[in-house]
Order: structure tokens, then sequence, then C-alpha cells
């Protein structure tokens, strides 16, 4: 194989860099310049179009401290499941004092149905009362339970719940001007701020207790949502109804013009439904633009922020004073 057309770097004691550079049976054959080289017939020729070539570069090390504290720890390597790792935890767990913590390494997921990445939820069934973290065998990522993450956030976490909030916490301090009586993780967030973003989860199926989320309590909870700290159903409702009462002065002319031009009537009632349609979409329509009129005096009253402060900084004046920006 030829490379040519680049930047190759030999990293020599010299510096030395090359334009081109020959590979046959697996070595380096030649690097230097094109004209000083032809290719071997059938040789593939690579061109670099002016992009940089380095050798490859070899690291082998260890890591010795790591190599002691994994033989201090718990070990996960070769578990073929999820359940399987967690399961060697609670054995664990069960030979030490409670809320002690339980350190591990080497779980490896892509040794398990599926692929997917472990939850905190197994780690909670086999050992709710111990903080624990396990490290995977690339040193990449950690698998906690409840307890490890609220000891490392100094929060409280709920054990076995399915979905959670995260928000900035520059936003904290707004969540204390709130003022409505209707109260929920959800309707704070939204009355604070208006940029989401979802990360998808695994959703496993309940394993104790029951649901507060019956249809019901969603229906409520959906209604709240909609209807108080939004003007977006009533400006759906003005738009419904300015249609129904454009498709009803269409009716209406239709029928009015059929009977001036040509003196016949359209079969039904035509009329009927074309004033029953103005009247009630002018209704709707009113009733939205007063709605919405409405609904935007009682958000100004709850309060919510224009803005929230990230950072405050100061500036000097012409005084000499300084000034808080």
């Amino acid at each position: 194989m030829l490379l040519t057309n680049g930047r190759i770097y030999t990293l020599d004691e010299r510096g030395t860099t090359a334009d081109t550079l020959v590979v046959r049976d697996g070595r380096v054959a030649f690097v230097g310049r094109r004209a000083d080289v032809n290719a071997a017939p059938g040789e593939d020729i690579v061109d670099l179009g002016g992009h940089a070539a380095l050798p490859g570069l070899v690291d082998a090390h260890g890591h010795l401290m790591h190599l002691a504290r994994v033989r201090l720890t718990l070990d996960l390597r070769g578990a073929p499941s999820e359940e399987a790792a967690a399961r060697r935890v609670g054995e664990s767990a069960a030979r030490l004092p409670r809320g002690e913590w339980i350190s591990g390494r080497n779980w490896d997921q892509n040794l398990w149905p599926g692929g997917r990445f472990p939850s905190k939820a197994t780690l909670d069934r086999v050992a709710l009362d111990h903080p624990i973290a396990l490290v995977r065998i690339d040193g990449h990522a950690t698998w906690a339970n409840s307890a490890a993450l609220g000891a490392a956030t100094s929060a409280t976490v709920a054990p076995m719940v399915s979905a959670f909030r995260a928000f900035r916490a520059s936003v904290k301090p707004a969540f204390a001007e709130y003022r409505s009586p209707l109260l929920s993780i959800d309707v704070l967030l939204t009355w604070a701020t208006t940029s989401f973003a979802a990360v998808e989860v695994r959703r496993e199926p309940r394993r104790e207790g029951v649901s507060n989320y019956r249809f019901r309590s969603l229906v409520r909870h959906a209604m709240n949502m909609m209807t108080g700290y939004s003007v977006r159903p009533l400006q759906v409702a003005t738009m419904i109804g300015f249609v129904f009462t454009l498709f009803g002065l269409l009716v209406l002319a239709f029928v009015l013009g059929r009977y001036l031009l040509s003196g016949t009537t359209v079969a039904g009632f035509p009329f009927l439904a074309s004033i029953i349609a103005i009247f009630s979409g002018a209704q709707l329509f009113a009733l939205g633009i007063i709605g919405e009129y409405l609904g935007r005096m009682h958000l100004r009253t709850m309060e919510r922020p224009a803005y929230i402060v990230r950072a405050a900084t100061s500036l000097p004046t012409h005084d000499g004073n300084r000034s808080a920006v």
C-alpha cells in the first residue's frame, strides 16, 4: 500500500516529515518524497488529501493501585447477567454491618442478555441499606443504588421510583416564589422554565407497592397542567371557534346565493345548521379570547419569573464604586 499527498510524521529524533509512505508485507518499506518511489503493479494507492498521518501509538502500562483496590473490593468479573451481579452484591451485603459502603468493579453489560446498562432498582432490591458503587470493567461508568446517589448528592433519593426531574441549581431559588395552591414537581418546572429535554430510560415492571397514579389522578394532573399553567388550550379553543364561524358563514353564503341566483333551496336544514355553526363558533371564539385574557392575568398573578439570574458580578463605575450586574 502506498500512502501519498499527506503530512506524514515519522517521530524520529530529527522530527522528519514526508509526503509518501509505503507499507509492504506488514512493514514500512519507504518514507520520503513521492518522486523517489514507484508503486508496485497492482499496489493500492491512498491519497491522504493533505491530512496528517502518525505512527501507531502503543502504550503498554498497568495500574498497580487499581489492581490492589480490586483485590480488596467486590469483583464482578464474568457475571452473566445483571441479576447475577446483584446476587453477588447481596451476598456481600449480608456479611457487612448495616449502612457500610459496598464497592466493586468489573461488571460488563456486554455479557448480559440484551446488553443494557443496569439500573439502581436492581441494587436497591438486594441491599437497600448499603450505599453501593460498582465501577464498570473499563472504569468509565459506575453502577450505584439509591443510598449511594443520596450520599453523593447530599439529597434524599427515593428508592423504587421510575422517573426523575433534573434542573439547574440556579432555578431552585425561583421555586420559593411559587404562589399557586396546586403543587407538583412537573408544575414547578413548567412554571419556572420553558426549556426541557427528555432522556430515555429503561422502564421496569413494578415489583412492590401500588402506584398512586391511578387513571383519575392522571386525568386530574393532565387537566391541571393544561389549564393552570398555559394559555395554549384557550388559543386552540379560539381557533376552533373561528373555524366554526367561518364554516357557518360559508354555508350561509352558499345557501343564500343559490336561492337568490337560481331560486332553488338546498335539501335538509342548511340554513339552520349554518346559523348554529355561526353562533356557536362565535361564542367559542369569544370565550377563547376572554379566557386567554384571564389566563394571562392568572399567570401574571402567579409571578412567574421572566428570567433567572445564573451568576452575578460587579463592574467599576466612573465614581470609583462598583455596581452589581
